[in-house]
């Protein structure tokens, strides 16, 4: 097998492992983005009610961006957290429509729920895509009886 084809079937596989080692479904990061919204300071989180479909697509771009950004080495997703970090924050020193701001803060909302997925930061356990799922399937299930802080 040629070298460029043996590296890219590796990369096929590392983006398709990082894919199904996420810990927190797409419901379970959605349902701690809206419930966040409640921790927001009063204006902020009127301009998310008010512009909640904008929140809502930006959480959907953050759940659709590439594996490598979702579920790869921390330094992927350390490298994407910090640019939406500083995407929202030059959005506050310049007039942007608030909507747009809305919007980025939901796909921010995604990047920091990754950082805080045990699954998503670290792949250094060779079992993590045989639990995965379970994993997965619990922190779904245990979602009615968590209190967020």
């Amino acid at each position: 097998m040629r070298p460029g084809l043996r590296r890219s079937f590796r990369v096929m596989f590392v983006a398709l492992a990082a894919l199904i080692s996420i810990g927190w479904s797409g419901s379970t990061t959605r349902w701690v983005a809206w419930n966040a919204v409640g921790f927001f300071p009063p204006d902020l989180k009127r301009q998310v009610r008010l512009h909640e479909h904008r929140f809502e697509a930006g959480i959907q771009r953050g759940l659709s961006a590439p594996p490598a950004w979702r579920a790869e080495s921390p330094g992927k997703l350390e490298e994407a957290l910090e640019g939406q970090i500083l995407h929202c924050s030059a959005a506050l020193r310049k007039p942007v429509p608030l909507a747009d701001l809305v919007e980025e803060l939901g796909v921010l909302a995604v990047r920091v729920l990754d950082a805080n997925d045990p699954l998503a930061v670290a792949h250094d356990d060779s079992l993590e895509p045989t639990y995965a799922g379970s994993y997965q399937a619990y922190v779904d299930s245990v979602r009615p009886r968590l209190r967020l802080v």
